[in-house]
């Protein structure tokens, strides 16, 4: 039964993370600290018996830890339960009655509820304190009247948000998009026209210290879109911008500067020019930003913040190829290949983007093999292009579409994919309401699949022509938008022999 009841109580966290607000709480439990060894514990008092049930273990936590009962020395508290993890303190759990459970008595305990933030849901109190430091704990007061029955969470939050099941899905509530976190940067570098139109912006690449060209436009891309969703700027799309640099025969030389930025602006009929630096932390990356008046040459505002990694960013090595057009950016020790798309065109892909993943299987029934190449957004969202190679090249397909759905139950639900989206690209922003949707297969036996949304009026080629063009495809939604990395899919495709020339016979299909 106690063991059932820290399951629930390691749960109900989450509610707990969703209502709350702070609190004051304790850099360990009472007269422990975090990070103390059980050496220590029990030197403070504490006998320690060690729970051996990996099973009930490993349904809390997703790494190795060690649970330990003891007996508290307050006759209140029927349950004491320390977690170890590495042989460091890092969570207490705790039972206690209450005979009378008001707040009075539980203040008693816990402290000043109105001073620290914890507030009543229904018949419970809640709270979470989630301090960036590390140093303050979590705290979850849950109350059944009926029983005066309360338990609480104490942790360091640093250690549990990563080896916890629960801890990681709030991390995962917690955790802002990239273009969410450059929302205060964007807001301090818009410059806004007294006469009420919107000045016109041109966005440079951002640059890293160790350049590295897909790191650069993912964050670039996201500042243009923050600035962007302010509805204060317009913006020169990016295939505009590189075509009419590329035309006048611009080359600048090593970073951009501000003579540099002027004179990209009057080429490109900007107002303003935004370029600036980003500076590896290792968890995350320090954006420095500047915007530079055209007309004057001036840098009229400037500013920085530090963003934390998404999964793709982690991912990223500190050297990847690729080079844009209007700097002079030498790569140490590049790997390219390029892949022939049709007679006329010829599209040079890097091999550092791992963002797409492959399945791919042969049903010998229809004489046909089945590819899925799918790439993630930061959660399950995710963008799908499905290859269905024929023996007759006259039955091939190719169906595109978008994967947006929060339900998961052993298999892809389908649920949420039909609807309205803006889909932005390189060089275009569409929008489109997905009405159809098309099961796509994860393996031979047909037992894993998923849905996806796409438009069967008009087909797929709109889609992929916007996903094997642009670096990344932003895609949004119900006031939420998610940003996906497709560089690398044609060299993707490449790796099992598949050209683009018949993806684009395949696509030709759907015309009848």
């Amino acid at each position: 039964m106690k063991k059932i009841l820290t399951i629930i109580l390691l749960q109900l966290c989450i509610c707990s993370f969703l209502f709350g607000a702070t609190i004051n709480s304790k850099e360990g439990y009472l007269n422990l600290k975090w990070g103390f060894t059980t050496d220590e514990v029990k030197k403070a008092g504490y006998e320690l018996k060690e729970i051996k049930d990996q099973d009930y273990i490993f349904k809390i936590y997703t790494e190795l830890v060690q649970v330990y009962e003891t007996t508290s020395k307050e006759k209140s508290v029927s349950l004491l339960q320390f977690h170890f993890y590495k042989g460091k303190l890092f969570a207490v759990v705790e039972s206690v009655d209450i005979k009378n459970a008001s707040q009075k008595n539980l203040e008693d305990r816990y402290g000043n509820f109105s001073n620290q933030g914890i507030i009543p849901v229904g018949t419970q109190y809640m709270d979470v304190k989630l301090n960036p430091e590390g140093n303050v704990s979590s705290l979850s007061i849950m109350i059944t009247p009926t029983t005066n029955f309360v338990s609480t969470i104490f942790c360091d939050w640093n250690i549990y948000k990563t080896v916890s099941i629960v801890g990681k899905a709030l991390n995962a509530v917690s955790q802002k998009s990239i273009v969410e976190e450059l929302i205060p940067l964007a807001n301090k570098l818009i410059q806004e026209n007294p006469n009420g139109e919107k000045y016109s912006y041109a966005f440079m690449p951002l640059t890293t210290d160790y350049k590295n060209t897909l790191v650069d436009n993912y964050i670039t891309d996201a500042l243009s879109e923050a600035m962007f969703n302010t509805g204060k700027i317009k913006i020169i799309e990016r295939s505009n911008l590189e075509a009419l640099l590329t035309e006048q025969k611009f080359q600048a030389s090593g970073l951009v500067n501000e003579t540099t930025a002027k004179s990209i602006g009057m080429i490109v009929g900007a107002n303003f020019v935004c370029y600036g630096t980003l500076k590896d932390l290792g968890n995350s990356f320090s954006v420095t930003a500047r915007v530079v008046d055209v007309e004057t040459g001036e840098i009229v505002a400037m500013s920085r913040i530090d963003v934390t990694k998404d999964d793709y960013l982690k991912n990223q090595p500190q050297k990847a190829v690729g080079t844009s057009v209007y700097t002079s950016i030498t790569q140490t020790s590049p790997t390219t290949s390029t892949v022939t798309t049709s007679e006329s065109e010829q599209i040079t892909t890097n091999t550092t983007n791992t963002a797409w993943e492959v399945v791919k299987y042969r049903d010998d029934f229809e004489g046909c093999t089945q590819y899925i190449f799918k790439v993630n957004s930061s959660d399950e969202k995710m963008l799908v292009i499905s290859y269905k190679k024929c023996n007759n090249p006259a039955n091939s397909r190719v169906i595109a579409g978008i994967f947006w759905t929060d339900e998961y139950n052993g298999i892809w639900q389908y649920s949420y994919n039909i609807g309205t989206y803006d889909i932005k690209g390189i060089s275009t922003t569409i929008t489109k309401k997905l009405e159809n949707d098309w099961k796509v297969n994860l393996d031979v036996s047909n037992k894993e699949y998923f849905y996806i949304g796409w438009d069967e009026k008009s087909g797929s080629r709109w889609l992929v022509d916007i996903i094997r063009k642009s670096d990344s495809v932003a895609v949004r939604r119900d006031g939420l938008s998610r940003r996906f990395q497709t560089a690398g899919l044609l060299e993707k495709m490449a790796e099992y022999g598949i050209t683009w020339a018949e993806i684009d016979a395949a696509l030709a299909n759907e015309e009848f």
